[in-house]
Formats: structure tokens, sequence, C-alpha cells
């Protein structure tokens, strides 16, 4: 018998001990790749969240569903390691492997918003930048000029706004208040297109509106601009009225409608509803209104029923035409702005939202310093305990809404807060939330609105002789601390930069003496 050769089987413990090491290697290698791109943006319609135990996933809103697995390396074509394992014990053979669980989708106003901006740059997405120049002093009408000569497509691009004769580099926070400066303009009395309503703060397409010729461009300008703050994710100045929303949305104006144009004519008409017996109220079909100059005069609502009574059968007839002509009368106006907005938001996906909803994703929310207290991070050697840090926030919490306002657009680049709040406010590489980080030197305030950063002076421990710079008048500051900063006298306040002065002062006001 020839001999025979035999191969003796690997070690059970050698082989897992080697598959072992190539998993630890592999996922070393993952960790590694995961670190470099801390810094890298999500792929759009996705972000990040944390479970209870601090573990981090990710949230797709386009799927709706939620991942352990970072998808920047799914699009590298590498397998993420499973970041919802963590390890008990010092490791090695006595440690344990458990697994954390994985938080469900949670689909909110937010999570819409997400979704239908991954749906836009689906939708159409072109390469590229572009810049648009224009001068504060002509901000609405250069960027009309600009904005109307373009197609949809072209304005997808990554935005860059450039003010002329000011130096400056737009990472974010100049296009966000490029974007709020422009459409405030849209609600200027001086251009007829909008109307505020009597007690609150949103505002109706002004009936009249004819009064300016170009108020057709004007109002098409103006749905270019809401297209491209949905496409863009920037914020709108001002807010619509409710009824705006539904017209956006195709939807049926009811009588509830009004009292968004006129509570008098609201109350009135809603008596004339309620009411079970009409017949001898004499009522005809027409309506005392204001012409284009503010003049009293009778409007009839149709020719063909105007000598016709209102009666108990026919007054549901006479309070649609009252709806008709208070709120429908615009329709011209309103195919104008749909006409741009449409370029960009398709009807379908303006669809998925209700015109409340749609309030808030273009009007923003109302700021509250409490959640932007929660969501604030810090610079060394800055905490929440710091003493410079204490005031702050005990100054902030004693704004009115303006001063908030002022604010946050000074840090900010714009003085709306996105839907979701403070946790979602956007930096030039994504979300970004407010930081607070120690100022070097001394001198006016200063903040960096790109990233949602304020640069914030410590306080010092000794009194200084200052003086106001517009005025060279002496001034002493004999307070617990003093910041070397140069003061402002009363009779030269104004502006973010002397608010935000305050807030370092721990003054109200400042007097020369």
């Amino acid at each position: 018998m020839g001999n025979r050769s035999t191969r003796t089987p690997p070690s059970t413990a050698t082989t897992t001990t080697s598959f072992r090491e190539d998993s630890s290697v592999q996922e070393a290698i993952t960790a590694a790749l995961e670190a470099s791109l801390v810094d890298a943006p999500l792929p759009l319609g996705w972000d990040t969240a944390t479970t209870s135990k601090g573990v981090t996933y990710y949230v797709n809103h386009t799927t709706r569903t939620t991942t352990f697995l970072d998808p920047r390396l799914a699009q590298l074509g590498l397998t993420g390691v499973d970041s919802g394992t963590s390890t008990s014990g010092r490791g090695g053979r006595g440690s344990r492997k458990r697994k954390v669980k994985l938080p469900k989708y949670k689909d909110n106003l937010y999570a819409k918003v997400r979704r239908l901006l991954a749906d836009l740059h689906a939708y159409q997405s072109d390469k590229g930048s572009l810049e648009i120049a224009v001068s504060r002093a002509s901000m609405f009408e250069d960027s009309y000029e600009f904005i109307i000569n373009l197609d949809a497509l072209t304005l997808t691009r990554r935005l860059f706004i450039r003010f002329k004769g000011e130096e400056g580099l737009d990472y974010g926070g100049m296009s966000r208040e490029w974007f709020l400066s422009v459409t405030k303009e849209f609600f200027s009395p001086e251009r007829h297109l909008f109307v505020k309503h009597q007690k609150g703060y949103n505002y109706r397409i002004n009936r009249h509106s004819e009064t300016n010729p170009h108020h057709t461009d004007y109002f098409h300008f103006l749905g270019l601009m809401l297209g491209m703050a949905f496409y863009h994710g920037k914020l709108f100045s001002g807010h619509f009225s409710i009824p705006f929303y539904k017209m956006l949305l195709k939807q049926d104006l009811v009588l509830e409608d009004l009292k968004y144009y006129d509570e008098g004519i609201y109350s009135s008409m809603k008596k004339v509803k309620d009411a079970d017996d009409i017949d001898s109220w004499d009522l005809s079909f027409s309506v005392t209104d204001l012409d284009e100059e503010g003049n009293i005069i009778a409007r009839i609502l149709h020719p063909y029923v105007e000598d016709t009574p209102v009666t108990n059968d026919n007054k549901a007839e006479f309070l649609d035409l009252v709806v008709e002509h208070y709120l429908g009368s615009v329709s011209k106006q309103v195919d104008a702005i749909r006409s741009g907005l449409n370029a960009f938001v398709p009807n379908s996906f303006l669809s998925r939202f209700t015109p409340e909803e749609l309030e808030q994703v273009i009007g923003g929310v109302t700021p509250d310093v409490s959640d932007l207290r929660e969501h604030t991070e810090y610079g060394e050697p800055f905490t929440e305990s710091t003493l410079t840090i204490k005031y702050f926030w005990e100054v902030l919490a004693g704004m009115n809404a303006k001063d908030l306002k002022e604010f946050l657009k000074f840090v900010t680049g714009t003085e709306k807060v996105p839907i979701g709040g403070f946790a979602h406010l956007v930096g030039s590489n994504g979300p970004q939330m407010f930081t607070i980080v120690p100022k070097k030197s001394s001198g006016l305030p200063t903040s960096h609105s790109c990233f949602n950063r304020y640069p914030l002076l410590s306080l010092a421990l000794s009194p200084s002789l200052e003086f106001c710079p517009p005025c060279h008048h002496q001034f002493s500051h004999q307070a617990l601390a003093t910041l070397k900063l140069p003061p402002i006298c009363s009779s030269h306040q104004s502006g973010a930069p002397n608010l935000l002065r305050q807030i370092l002062l721990k003054e109200s006001s400042l007097d020369c003496y």
C-alpha cells in the first residue's frame, strides 16, 4: 500500500479567532471612514438622531425608515458598522454585546418637509452655482430683473448672494438674509400687492392690486421666490392668510374664511347663515364695499339676481357670492403666483400639505428662547453655568418679540425659526445648532451667520474708563463686570449691534455724562 497523506483539519478555535480578527479589522476600517465623514453632509432626505442611550441612528424620510447604518458609507459602496450594537464589560472574552432598540420612524410636519426637499431635488437639479449680485438700496428691483429672466432649472443651482460694495462670502447666511429682505418688500404698502389684516400679522392679496401696473409680473416673481424658498430650504418673510394657502392648493373657500378678510363682514354673514328666518330682513344681492380709492360704494354680486331679494331659500347662494366677491376675486393674482411656484413645486407635491401646514412651512414658527437655549452649543471655556452665559440668557429671555427677531437675524441671518424649532437650524453644510464661542478681541459685536455662531466677550472683573465712539463723551462703568468694548450712549443706540452690546453690558441703557 502506498503512503496516504492526510490533512489535519484546521482548529475550530483558530478559525474563530481569525474570523474575529478579520471582523475587528473591518470594523476598525469602517469606524475610521465614519470618523472621516463626520463633517460630510448626509444625502438629501436623511437626518441623524440619537436614542435614549445616546446611540446615533439615521432617519430616511424618503422611505420613512430608520437605520443604524451610515448612509454616507453606502454611497461609497461600503457596509457600515451597526452602531446599534454596544459593548458591555472591559472587552475581550468577558465582554458582551447587546443590541440597542432602533427607534421607529416618526412622520410629522418636519419629516414631510424633509421628504419634499429630497423629492424636489430629484425632480430637477442643475449643477454648479449661481451668483446673484444686488445692491441693498435697490435689492427688490435688482433681484426681480435677475430672477425673472432665468428658467427654474438654472435657479436650482447653489445660490451665492453678493451685496454690491460689501465684502463677505456667502456660506448660507447672506442667502437667508437675501430671501427675507427681498420677500419682505412684497408687503410694502407702496407696491399695493398685499393688505395686512386689521388685528393680526397675516397678509391677504389686495383686490385692487391693479393700481400697480406691474402687479401681475410681481405676483409671478413672488411665486418664483416661493418656489426657490421651498427648493433651497429658506423661509419667507411675512405670513399669508389661510385663504391664500387654500387658493394655492385649489381648495374651495368657505364662509369661515371671511374672518381672515374682515371680522365685521364675517360676523354679519354668520348671522345671516345662522338665522332661521331672514325673509323679512330686506336683504339684496349686493354688499357695501370700498373702491380703489377707499370710497364707500355698493357692489352688485351678480347681474342676474340684482333685483332678487335674499330669502331663506336662496341665502346659501347669496353667501357663496359674498365669499367669492371678497376672496375669490383675486384669482388672476393667484394664477400668476401659482405659475411661478409650480415651476419648482408641482401641485402633486404641494397637495401633501394642509393650508395650516403650508403657513408654518413658508413662514416658520414663533421663536422660543427656551427652545433656543436647549439647542445651543458652547465653545470652551463657556458652559451653561458660566456667568457670562447666565447673563446672556437672562437678557435674551427679557426681550420683546421685535428685539428677539433682530437678534436672531444678526446671529443666524434670519429672524425666522424653521419647522421643528432651533434643533433644525441650518448652516453652510447642513444642520448647525446655534453656538456661542468666546470672542478673542474687543470691539463691536460680530457674528458668523453662515455657521449660526456668535462670538461673545467674557466678563472682566475690573472697572474701566471708556468713550462713546460717536461723540467721545467719557463713560465709566462700575458694574460687577466691565467689558472691554466701546460703550454707546443712549443718544446713539440703534440696530442689532447695540442690542448685543446691551446683552453684554447687562444694562438697559447707558448715558453720557
